[in-house]
């Protein structure tokens, strides 16, 4: 409440606590501290379209902050490039070049059944799209996607 009336969502929009929160929130699905000015924008952006003299409570703006947290790890994450996270993290930068990254990719590949090695090869050394490799592979698309949802998890997890 404000004197007597109720919060309206044109309230959080200045309430300069709304960074701290964003942040918390944030911190706990591991978004970038570079980040969170975007998502503090993307939260007052969604207060302001619900309209500024919409009544709102804290509840629905935690409700808000998590949704938009939650839709930029998701939004990452889909639009993230194929990463090689299996890098050892103890590596000095000057050996984590493009063949070191190449060996271990390799490593990593010669472990996988030849199966899904077939489908790295069709997927990302000749960028053919899933029906193209359902095709060739003769298997249905949603088998393609399991095949490819597998391969990215053996080629980027953790190194074993």
């Amino acid at each position: 409440m404000v004197g007597s009336r109720p919060l309206l969502a044109q309230d959080w929009l200045v309430w300069q606590d709304l960074n701290r929160v964003v942040a918390r929130i944030a911190s706990r699905h591991h978004v970038s501290p570079d980040d969170i000015p975007d998502l503090v924008q993307e939260v007052r952006l969604t207060i302001w379209k619900a309209g500024e003299n919409r009544a709102v409570n804290a509840t629905w703006i935690f409700k808000v902050v998590a949704s938009r947290v939650v839709d930029y790890v998701r939004a990452r994450a889909r639009n993230r490039s194929f990463e090689f996270a299996c890098v050892p993290e103890n590596l000095p930068d000057s050996s984590r070049d493009d063949t070191e990254l190449a060996h271990l990719f390799r490593a990593r590949l010669c472990r996988l059944p030849q199966r899904v090695q077939h489908f790295c090869d069709l997927r990302f050394g000749q960028d053919l799209s899933q029906r193209e490799i359902a095709r060739e592979m003769h298997i249905s698309r949603s088998s393609v996607r399991w095949i490819e949802r597998r391969c990215r998890r053996e080629l980027t997890g953790p190194a074993s």
